[in-house]
């Protein structure tokens, strides 16, 4: 079964949605940053990239 975007907000942690574009630099130029944020809050974030 495919996860709904509302059922993606609704759990109980922190969710960043990250809209992406491949031809986007500053998009490209995120992802690091994303990365580390995901490391250090871990599981308390969950990060949604959309394309």
């Amino acid at each position: 079964m495919m996860e709904t975007f509302n059922d993606a907000i609704s759990e109980d942690r922190l969710v960043l949605v990250d809209f992406f574009a491949t031809w986007c630099q500053p998009c490209k130029m995120m992802h690091p940053v994303l990365e580390q944020l995901k490391k250090e809050l871990g599981d308390k974030l969950r990060i949604l990239s959309l394309q």
